[in-house]
């Protein structure tokens, strides 16, 4: 049986999920509201122990740019449909495209510095702009599900702490 304090501490956890699905919720309706589709990019921090560092190749550009354990891992979980290409790094970050419901998206990370035993973190994600045919034909799905999804694979990772989405103007 659960001692109390375990409880509490579930508790706290189901409630930050709950507290962090309505912020997502809430910027959709808001979206809706607007007559405009959900943003075309954000960043999530968040605060995790989870990533080795030590095993994520060196960056040559910046030797003190971690990032790639991230894409790896996130990797790991996407399912066939979405499809991932090589990952690159960059004098900040690690970085790759991926390719959803036949959009184009960069994906990259990158990491701050470690506070309290655990290194805070950075993801971010852009939609590519439309190729010129697709400019002519005229894109007229504007649902960004898999932004969605991507924000949802942070917000739902339990090892993740003070996980923060900040929408891209």
């Amino acid at each position: 049986m659960l001692d109390e304090n375990k409880w509490i501490e579930k508790s706290n956890k189901k409630t930050k999920i709950i507290e962090r699905t309505l912020e997502v919720i809430k910027m959709l309706e808001e979206c809706k509201a607007d007559n405009k589709s959900l943003t075309e990019s954000f960043t999530i921090e968040f605060n995790t122990s989870i990533f080795d560092i030590s095993k994520e190749d060196i960056n040559p550009i910046n030797q003190g740019a971690y990032g790639q354990s991230i894409l790896l891992w996130l990797k790991e979980k996407l399912p066939k449909d979405i499809k991932i290409e090589e990952i690159y790094f960059e004098d900040w970050c690690w970085y790759t495209y991926i390719y959803c419901q036949n959009e184009k998206y960069i994906i990259g990370a990158s990491s701050n510095g470690e506070m309290d035993n655990q290194y805070k973190w950075s993801f971010f994600m852009e939609k590519q702009k439309p190729s010129f045919l697709k400019k002519i034909i005229g894109n007229k799905d504007t649902n960004n599900n898999c932004l969605f999804y991507f924000q949802n694979i942070f917000m739902e990772e339990k090892s993740f702490e003070n996980v923060n989405v900040v929408k891209e103007k």
